[in-house]
């Protein structure tokens, strides 16, 4: 039977391995909305790299940094505030909707034969 200074050991060990599993879940939630990530593109780059995204198009639009990441698989799109440098929104995005966009783009400008 473990003694009490033997049980007083052994729950740090178990709180420290449970941590460490659970590290690689925490390091990919996506960014939330009031999340500080800087107010340009260079520092909103270096956060989510950081953070372990990687980074696709960078875009400045009606006083927003929007920037693509991908992280595990999941694409998202996250849209910065320039002034407060602070996350106003995040979508995540539908890869069977942007095959299903580039298809349709495709067939509008004639692209696209098998349907004719």
């Amino acid at each position: 039977m473990p003694t009490k200074q033997s049980r007083s050991r052994i729950l740090p060990l178990a709180a420290i391995a449970g941590a460490v599993m659970l590290l690689p879940l925490a390091a990919f939630a996506a960014p939330v909305a009031g999340d500080s990530l800087g107010t340009s593109a260079a520092e909103i780059r270096a956060a989510l790299t950081q953070q372990g995204y990687a980074i696709g198009d960078v875009e400045t639009e009606n006083g927003q940094i929007q920037v693509e990441i991908t992280a595990n698989g999941k694409s998202y799109e996250v849209k910065v505030d320039q002034k407060t440098g602070k996350v106003v929104d995040v979508e995540q995005e539908d890869d069977d909707h942007d095959k299903n966009h580039e298809r349709s783009e495709k067939h509008e400008k004639g692209g696209d034969k098998k349907d004719r």
